[in-house]
């Protein structure tokens, strides 16, 4: 409710949280597991440390709902999806606070693997690759064949479809890749990059000035 200034106040046992810069604020009643030093951002390049409005309106309730999660509650989902953004947005560094906790919450949760992967979590994105490399190079489930060049019968080119989700978890649809990871997608000139490193057997290097 609000009080007579129209600040967002919480019942006794919430805590609220989330900026009003930013958006909506919330009134949440359990505390995720790691709750400290999650809007602080540290550059390493330049030794240097902010803290961040975005980090600091997030992370609580994505944390706390992923956290406990409930099945009936797309809350739940979405929360999950913006603790990984948060966590990609550290680079995927497993001291950052985003990170630990959700790889928290992935270990919680050890009966609920998907597709029999045991660092792929129900409901949650898979960010960590734990297989070895020669479990992945000496497998034999891909009955595909393929080809370094076009070939009737044979697969040439590698193909992802990309499920694409805003900041605060929201789903967007899915798209198949084409050029969307580049920096420059369309070279600054109106022409599209090229998509040969998606060819089996190539690789591209591109350099930005």
């Amino acid at each position: 409710f609000f009080d007579t200034d129209y600040n967002c106040v919480c019942r006794s046992g919430y805590s609220i949280v989330g900026e009003s810069a930013m958006g909506e604020q919330k009134c949440l009643k359990d505390m995720p597991s790691v709750s400290s030093d999650y809007a602080n951002v540290k550059f390493r390049s330049i030794d240097i440390i902010v803290e961040s409005l975005t980090f600091s309106h997030y992370y609580l309730k994505a944390a706390s709902d992923c956290e406990y999660f409930r099945t009936d509650s797309n809350d739940s989902f979405s929360a999950c999806q913006t603790l990984a953004n948060l966590c990609v947005m550290r680079l995927y560094d497993t001291a950052a606070t985003p990170c630990v906790q959700f790889q928290s919450i992935i270990m919680q949760m050890r009966e609920l693997n998907y597709n029999f992967q045991n660092d792929w979590k129900y409901a949650l994105p898979w960010l960590y690759y734990l297989d070895e490399a020669d479990d992945i190079t000496k497998g034999r489930e891909i009955k595909m064949s393929m080809s370094f060049t076009e070939k009737s019968g044979h697969a040439h080119q590698m193909k992802y479809v990309l499920a694409k989700y805003a900041l605060n978890g929201t789903f967007m649809g899915m798209e198949e890749v084409t050029n969307q990871l580049l920096y420059c997608p369309d070279n600054g000139n109106n022409v599209p990059s090229s998509t040969k490193w998606q060819q089996f057997g190539h690789s591209e290097k591109i350099e930005y000035t």
